[in-house]
């Protein structure tokens, strides 16, 4: 048994108090023992020895075991002092802005991690290798209708007095030009084949052919919209002229027969 024991052992039992009761009976035994002849002093004394080891060495028992068990019951465990070290490599947001430069160059720089990451987990702006999985937009923009007609073949052109054009090819295979001609937005698109190339989807409402001309006017709800799209032929080219933002259906009949 260690001295740091014995010494905590010794302490307990020193501020061990007898209850008021025990104390009175305690002095009376003791005044009568004192009263007694020699060899019954020796017999009491061994009585009340004996009477003390009963209760006294169950307790100290108790008390060392208790020294003992209660460093370990407050001891932190191995995956609590795991958490603990990892906390300390813990960024705080308020050093530096996720998404900032200096988010960036401190993971870079291995120093720490962002806030919410796992270990070994890059922040959202952390410099990656580009993968295949990468989202690439499909329409590139072009200056005129004569870079359409450079790249697929075909002529095709805004009405005249159209204001915010954007000329822009699709995929390589779809010439797209997005202008805005008496207060509405419209959308010309052309490529060769008969595919759907509107991208207006829902239910179609009305079908006509407009008067003495090669050319399908369709009326399509789509939610809680009402599009319009105008769509012709000329040999293998397909070319659609549409609206979504609540032009009529003379309108947009007008601004087709404008195109060049």
């Amino acid at each position: 048994m260690s001295e740091e024991l014995k010494k905590s052992i010794r302490e307990c039992i020193d501020t061990i108090e007898p209850c008021e009761g025990a104390e009175k009976r305690m002095l009376t035994a003791i005044r009568q023992k004192a009263a007694e002849p020699a060899g019954r002093k020796a017999a009491g004394h061994r009585f009340i020895w004996t009477g003390m080891t009963r209760w006294a060495v169950p307790a100290i028992l108790c008390l060392a075991i208790a020294a003992a068990a209660i460093p370990r019951l407050f001891a932190p465990s191995p995956d609590q002092e795991q958490t603990a070290g990892a906390d300390e490599k813990t960024w705080n947001t308020a050093d530096a802005a996720p998404g900032s430069e200096e988010a960036a160059d401190v993971w870079n720089n291995g120093a720490v991690m962002t806030e919410g990451k796992v270990p070994g987990e890059a922040p959202d702006n952390a410099l990656r290798e580009p993968t295949e999985m990468q989202l690439v937009n499909p329409f590139v923009t072009v200056e005129s209708a004569k870079a359409i007609e450079a790249a697929l073949g075909i002529r095709v052109d805004a009405p005249q007095g159209a204001s915010n054009v954007v000329y822009s090819i699709m995929n390589g295979r779809m010439a797209n030009i997005d202008f805005e001609t008496d207060g509405h937005e419209y959308t010309l698109r052309a490529a060769a084949g008969s595919d759907d190339i509107a991208g207006l989807y829902g239910e179609e409402i009305r079908n006509q052919m407009l008067d003495m001309e090669d050319a399908a006017l369709s009326v399509i709800r789509s939610g809680g919209d009402r599009c319009i799209k105008i769509v012709w032929f000329k040999g293998e080219w397909q070319f659609v002229l549409s609206n979504t933002d609540g032009a009529t259906e003379e309108e947009t009949a007008a601004v087709y027969r404008q195109l060049p």
